[in-house]
């Protein structure tokens, strides 16, 4: 991917917002923080869906990736990953955008694609990984190159489609159920 590279290491504060660079959309404002350096998800919070979104447009091909450390529990729970093509119209009961949803418990990636539709719905299934093996150090990341939506863990294309659905739109991620992102 030809990509613009924008970071964040959540390397900062414990606070309940992840910063200026993020655009948080989610039923509690304290669903996604900063803690202990990295991000968290609070699953009692109260809210099962939230997501956030890059500020900077990058209309044309870019991705998203993250590695995911623990869940407050200790146990990674699923259903979480990083997202491309959310554009900043996006809510949680009217999202778009494609996700990379990492399932450790199942060992699946899953990559789902929304339009308009609520997140606490299924999405569509553009494809699926079975037997995968989730480590903390597992990198996952989610590319939009043109019209072709990949997915990769640790470097390695795991998966690959064409979809001419969505266009442009800003990277981010998605957490459900009390993840820690590092």
């Amino acid at each position: 991917c030809d990509c613009v590279k924008l970071e964040d290491n959540f390397n900062r504060a414990d606070s309940n917002s992840l910063g200026t660079n993020w655009t948080e959309l989610e039923a509690l404002v304290s669903d996604l923080q900063i803690a202990s350096n990295k991000l968290v998800a609070d699953d009692n919070a109260g809210s099962d869906e939230a997501f956030a979104y890059w500020n900077t447009d990058l209309s044309g091909s870019h991705y998203s990736q993250l590695t995911f450390v623990s869940d407050i529990a200790g146990l990674i729970k699923p259903q979480s990953g990083p997202a491309v093509r959310i554009p900043t119209s996006a809510t949680r009961d009217a999202f778009s955008g494609y996700i990379a949803l990492c399932d450790p418990e199942g060992q699946t990636i899953d990559l789902k694609k929304y339009v308009l539709q609520s997140l606490s719905t299924v999405g569509t299934t553009l494809d699926i990984v079975t037997s995968v093996l989730f480590s903390a150090t597992n990198v996952f990341r989610i590319n939009a190159n043109g019209t072709t939506i990949s997915v990769q863990k640790n470097d390695v294309t795991l998966i690959s489609v064409v979809d001419t659905e969505l266009s442009g739109g800003r990277p981010g991620i998605v957490v459900k159920e009390g993840y820690t992102i590092g």
